[in-house]
């Protein structure tokens, strides 16, 4: 089971198994977040980005409903537009 943890530095760490947490602001949580991202444009189902990490449906709400992971997700979004890394994902036949 998943579950995300708020910190008040703005921190959010997904802890999975009690065993596995990822801080949003290192390198894997940066991978998370292209991935959510990359899904958000459709270039990634929400099953495979639960497949991926292991997320089951709550989790994916408690993400959605959480400011600091939309924040990074629009962030993340803006400069995959601006660097043209989305259309050239987006063209690519083997996108994911």
């Amino acid at each position: 089971m998943s579950k995300i943890v708020n910190f008040p530095n703005g921190a959010v760490v997904i802890q999975r198994d009690h065993a596995t947490c990822v801080d949003l602001r290192g390198d894997a949580g940066r991978e998370f977040i292209v991935d959510c991202a990359r899904s958000s444009e459709g270039l990634l189902s929400d099953g495979e980005l639960q497949n991926k990490y292991g997320l089951d449906e709550a989790i994916l709400q408690q993400l959605v409903e959480s400011k600091t992971v939309t924040r990074a997700i629009r962030t993340e979004r803006a400069r995959r537009k601006q660097t043209g890394d989305a259309a050239r994902e987006a063209a690519t036949p083997q996108a994911a």
